[in-house]
């Protein structure tokens, strides 16, 4: 089955595409940023386990009917849910086993979008958020608590082997 991390809606084609992957199981909404959509792969999908972090449940459940916390969930799954030292108790990163040595999953906490063409890439652009693999301005200010210990975590964790990572619907790391 398939987990969707910080799922956005999609039209009936790409929903079919989708699916052709695998049964959503496990819909993730990694912050209260990022629920709107999670209460229409529930209704969409009856069956569909919506989760999001403890530290957040009372910010999301009553927009999007939880059916478990992440910690409770996830771990059924082979999934570690890890807090993030350094800052506020927002949002947590996701741990695997794949292939090639661990998966690392971050929401807003790390990621890069690339450049994008219009007004909305101008935008990302002056809002720090595009162009670069690392946190954005607006994530420091909303979520960074202590940058020292924040760098130290993303250390230790970086020294447990080869890592690929990739920050929610935020494109390509």
């Amino acid at each position: 089955g398939l987990l969707l991390h910080s799922a956005i809606a999609l039209d009936e084609k790409r929903l079919a595409e989708l699916q052709k992957l695998g049964d959503i199981e496990v819909v993730v909404i990694p912050s209260p940023d990022h629920q709107l959509d999670g209460a229409k792969y529930k209704k969409r999908f009856p069956n569909v386990k919506l989760v999001a972090p403890a530290s957040i449940r009372d910010k999301v459940n009553g927009r999007s009917p939880l059916d478990a916390t992440a910690e409770e969930l996830l771990p059924e799954h082979g999934i570690q849910c890890h807090t993030v030292d350094g800052l506020k108790p927002v949002e947590l990163m996701y741990e695997a086993k794949g292939k090639e040595g661990r998966v690392l999953l971050f929401n807003d906490a790390l990621f890069n979008v690339k450049h994008q063409p219009g007004f909305g890439g101008f935008a990302l652009k002056m809002l720090g958020s595009s162009g670069r693999f690392g946190m954005t301005r607006v994530a420091r200010m909303l979520f960074l608590k202590d940058a020292k210990a924040y760098r130290a975590w993303l250390e230790k964790i970086a020294d447990g082997g080869p890592i690929w990572a990739r920050g929610g619907t935020h494109g390509n790391a």
